[in-house]
């Protein structure tokens, strides 16, 4: 469990698990890069692999043999100040979470009430949102996605 810091966010338990819904205990983590060096030029992507468990379970056997595991991208807004403008004055985090929010799940509707597909093309979506889409006043990470 190794915890890093982007901006002014520590990723450490405190953060991880403020994410997670509060039936969720967080069994153990590890932090790695998303991307190679400047392959994600508009922003800064960690991978965190994430061993959950359900904190409603009451036996011990049950609680073991519980754990998930969870894997996230965590996007963050680059560190170049140039590239922080950019993504600012264009909006490009909010557009992007509007497509995970909205139009995602409208083409997965789409995919089963339209096209009767029994089982719809696997598409990531968002999990959680750390920090506010729409205010980029605050440069924190703002897309957290987990693949079903």
């Amino acid at each position: 469990m190794e915890d890093s810091t982007v901006e002014n966010i520590t990723i450490d338990h405190e953060f991880i698990e403020s994410i997670l819904d509060k039936d969720t205990e967080l069994v153990s983590y590890t932090i790695s890069p998303g991307s190679k060096p400047g392959d994600n030029f508009m922003s800064v992507i960690y991978s965190i692999d994430l061993e959950t468990r359900n904190k409603i379970i009451s036996t011990k056997k049950e609680n073991k043999e519980s754990v998930e595991t969870r894997n996230w991208l965590l996007k963050c807004f680059p560190s170049l100040p140039s590239r922080q403008r950019f993504n600012t004055k264009s909006n490009l985090f909010y557009r992007e979470l509007e497509v995970y929010q909205t139009w995602l799940p409208e083409l997965e509707r789409f995919q089963r009430e339209v096209l009767k597909l029994k089982i719809p093309v696997n598409l990531p979506f968002t999990y959680a949102v750390a920090g506010k889409a729409t205010d980029f006043s605050r440069l924190t990470c703002k897309l957290i996605l987990e693949s079903r």
